[in-house]
């Protein structure tokens, strides 16, 4: 008897079941996903509802923040800094998928609950709102491609590489709306991934989204703490994707 197994092992399938076997389940269980349950959780009351930041707190902690952030940018700038790169020397396809980021007054706003990274020469940079250009967020090295490659587990990387990237920022959300920063940082990726479509379509370059990745990988490798700061999308673009001005050079190269 003591010689037996005494817990089946966890690659039964009673205990680990998948995404179609938990939703079938779910309908004989009052509790509920994670997800509906963040749903619940998030949910506003009259009493919640006045702990929410009103017009004029939201008005003075945004322009705080973009201020802030545009007045380091144009300082560098001015220096002509290479923690720095101006719009016109983003890669190609980067460029014109981005170029409208800081053209419409909605997106602008959305880039303080959602920050957009991509790469480019081997580092990471950082769109500035309301700014043309983006600053140096860190090295991207091959352990950090290889970590992202592995994260990608349902996603094309033969053909595609991963180029631009959406990070939930929760905390600084948090200062607006609270226990819905989740749902306000996911509907502002939502709005800077439409348009990112909407423009890789016009200009006829092929692109590939994922939202489906091993988090831990996806996180390490983009600094993200996956509380504070999480990857909420990826966009991917093809390897000859056209950037004349670094022939040959891979986005993640």
């Amino acid at each position: 008897m003591l010689e037996q197994t005494l817990v089946p092992p966890v690659t039964v399938d009673e205990l680990d079941s998948d995404t179609i076997d938990l939703a079938t389940s779910r309908w004989g269980n009052a509790t509920g996903n994670l997800a509906e349950t963040y749903s619940v959780n998030s949910v506003l009351t009259p009493t919640s509802a006045q702990r929410i930041a009103d017009k004029e707190e939201i008005e003075t902690i945004t322009d705080f923040y973009f201020t802030t952030a545009g007045s380091g940018f144009d300082q560098l700038f001015s220096q002509k800094s290479r923690w720095i790169l101006p719009q016109n020397e983003y890669p190609l396809a980067v460029r014109t998928i981005l170029q409208p980021v800081n053209e419409n007054p909605a997106l602008i706003a959305s880039l303080f609950s959602t920050e957009v990274l991509f790469i480019s020469r081997g580092k990471l940079w950082r769109i500035v709102p309301n700014r043309p250009g983006a600053m140096l967020e860190g090295e991207f090295t091959n352990a950090d491609a290889e970590k992202i490659k592995k994260g990608l587990f349902q996603t094309d990387t033969e053909n595609f590489s991963p180029a631009i990237f959406l990070i939930n920022h929760l905390g600084r959300s948090s200062y607006l709306t609270g226990d819905r920063a989740f749902r306000n940082s996911t509907l502002a990726s939502g709005m800077l991934l439409g348009s990112a479509w909407e423009h890789a379509r016009a200009s006829q370059i092929p692109m590939a989204t994922s939202n489906t990745f091993i988090d831990p990988y996806i996180n390490e490798a983009l600094r993200c703490d996956g509380v504070e700061r999480a990857v909420m999308a990826v966009i991917l673009l093809p390897d000859d994707s056209g950037d004349s001005s670094h022939t040959g050079d891979k986005y993640y190269d």
